[in-house]
């Protein structure tokens, strides 16, 4: 799996954290062994279509298995992940777009000779994976992103508290109704006071 480039100047990485996991029906989920990264020869320019067979490219070699292989429908799913370098993506070489091209190889030591006649499926095959700046840069959101719209959710809503508030006349209404409950009290007070005197009349 190739990770990086390297010319005359610099180093600049692109993967990292490269892991790879396989599956067989009789052993199940296993990790593959990370081998000993070889050290590219530099070169003048460099190519953002990673491919190990390109000079200057940095590549992880992973090891699956062994594992048996029953027949020829027998099945092995190999899963390879890797974590972009964004600062290098976005700030360094700041790529538009950039490829990755893996290669996957199927080997029976001191077999392959005997077993090539029996062999009718290919065993060797490359993926090419494309990236773009836009697929990076979306990869998470960003803490002022999510301040940002906070702030301009709290703000819509206080400008639609306002407008509901003047628009439906809360606080005139508001005033009404107390100057309508003080009238009926002072009203309720002075009919007391006129019962009291009353009172006293006919006492």
């Amino acid at each position: 799996v190739p990770t990086g480039v390297e010319n005359l100047k610099q180093t600049i990485l692109l993967l990292k954290n490269v892991k790879a996991t396989f599956t067989v029906p009789e052993l199940g989920l296993q990790d593959c062994a990370m081998g000993t990264p070889a050290i590219p020869n530099s070169v003048e320019a460099f190519s953002l279509n990673l491919n190990c067979s390109i000079p200057g490219t940095h590549c992880a070699k992973l090891t699956c298995g062994p594992f048996p292989i029953w027949d020829n429908d027998f099945v092995a799913t190999i899963v390879i992940t890797a974590d972009l370098v964004t600062e290098n993506i976005l700030g360094g070489i700041q790529a538009h777009f950039f490829s990755v091209t893996s290669f996957a190889e199927v080997r029976i030591p001191d077999l392959d000779t005997v077993l090539a006649e029996f062999d009718s499926f290919p065993n060797r095959a490359r993926f090419t994976t494309v990236f773009d700046s836009v697929s990076v840069q979306t990869g998470g959101i960003k803490i002022w992103q999510i301040a940002v719209s906070i702030a301009g959710s709290l703000t819509v809503l206080v400008i639609i508290l306002v407008c509901l508030i003047f628009n439906t006349n809360f606080f005139k209404r508001k005033a009404a109704a107390k100057q309508k409950e003080d009238t009926v009290k002072a009203e309720f007070e002075q009919v007391a006071v006129e019962n009291g005197e009353e009172s006293s009349l006919i006492s």
